[in-house]
């Protein structure tokens, strides 16, 4: 079977290939890259380097002839536009990554935001306007943009799709009950990473009792409905470690504020980008850890520190604690927070659990077969 890869530069397009290599059909690998260059992607040979011109052109369509499947690895609008010149015939699958398709639910990313979080946002746009009344005017105009896109492009090319996968399978429900009839697809779940190649590498033992909250500079971690829960507790001699070196300047601005306000000398923020393993050592201070996105986000992370044995607590309405409940993990939810046992160490037994949990599902063997199962289920819409 031949086999075309739409995808971008990212780092974890290395690990998916090794895998797909097994499968003994013919991978071509199509990356978008407009500058040409490729930063992340180290071991996979590109079939071709391309920039937004490759996707009205006539290499397109004999790339389009050439294979018997095309999976998109992130449904971007160029992603799209491939999408829709695929001959009828052509099996289509999408692998979808969180960001690519959290915009169809309904209410868009706003609705993933707690309540003074959203006025934070609301007020910082508000702020932008005044400030840079012409950059503003560019990103509604943008925003506009986006919607049509996603009219004209994105939601069309959803319903050729045949194959679906996502990080979680919970993520493929929530789009089934968003999109109903215009996502047809079935589900087949593969795997970016494993267990052993990326939570247990340089795994260390939690050696403090600090307390992680979020991954970003970014509003739907929610951070400060997260800080006020967190104020409720005597926080002597716990540092909460907020790492904010990446995201939106203006909001990190104002998590920095909010945070000093509402967390005094125990708001200790990481703004700074860190060397990884200074990075992994600075976490590893923290045996609680707050994730208070309502969607799925951070999952290396959460994986790494679940290893390591930290309490983990999500929002409920996180597919991922659902996710990790449903498979039996000792996880918890934000509302328990106020709790006096909130910040107890998990058990010896708990830990080693969760890890089994990790395992189950991004162990190296897993991993493989769900990649051998995706590839039959593409045969057999093939045939």
């Amino acid at each position: 079977m031949k086999v075309l890869h739409l995808v971008n530069d990212e780092k974890f397009i290395d690990f998916i290939a090794r895998q797909f290599a097994l499968s003994g059909d013919e991978h071509r690998y199509i990356v978008h890259q407009p500058g040409g260059t490729l930063r992340h992607i180290k071991s996979v040979e590109p079939w071709r380097i391309v920039g937004d011109s490759y996707f009205s052109s006539p290499t397109l369509q004999q790339d389009l002839a050439a294979c018997d499947a095309l999976i998109v690895h992130f449904m971007t609008p160029m992603a799209a536009r491939l999408v829709l010149q695929a001959p009828h015939h052509l099996i289509i699958a999408w692998s979808g990554w969180g960001a690519d398709y959290y915009h169809l639910l309904p209410g868009g990313d706003m609705a993933l935001l707690g309540a003074e979080t959203a006025r934070i946002e609301r007020r910082l746009q508000r702020r932008k306007a005044l400030r840079h009344p012409v950059a503003m005017a560019k990103f509604l105009l943008g925003r506009l943009r986006r919607h049509s896109l996603q009219s004209r492009l994105i939601l069309p090319a959803v319903r050729r799709v045949q194959l679906f996968s996502a990080p979680l399978p919970e993520d493929y429900t929530l789009l089934q009950k968003a999109l109903g009839a215009g996502f047809p697809a079935q589900y087949s779940q593969i795997n970016y990473a494993s267990e052993e190649e990326t939570f247990a590498i340089g795994a260390v033992e939690l050696s403090g009792n600090d307390i992680l909250v979020g991954n970003s500079a970014s509003a739907s971690n929610n951070h400060v409905e997260a800080f006020k829960l967190l104020a409720r507790h005597d926080l002597t001699g716990r540092k909460v470690v907020v790492p904010l070196s990446y995201g939106d300047a203006d909001y990190r601005d104002e998590i920095l504020r909010q945070g000093t306000t509402i967390l005094g000398q125990h708001f200790d923020p990481i703004v700074d980008f860190m060397p990884l393993a200074d990075y992994n050592a600075h976490i590893a201070r923290c045996a609680v850890v707050v994730m208070n996105h309502q969607r799925q986000q951070a999952l290396g992370n959460i994986g790494t520190l679940l290893y390591q044995g930290a309490r983990l607590f999500f929002d409920e309405r996180n597919v991922v604690y659902d996710f990790l409940r449903r498979h039996g993990a000792h996880v918890y939810r934000t509302a328990e927070l106020p709790n006096e046992s909130a910040f107890a160490p998990l058990t010896a037994s708990q830990r080693q659990h969760n890890r089994q949990v990790l395992q189950d599902f991004w162990g190296r063997d897993k991993v493989a077969a769900n990649t051998v199962q995706f590839m039959n289920t593409l045969r057999h819409l093939h045939a």
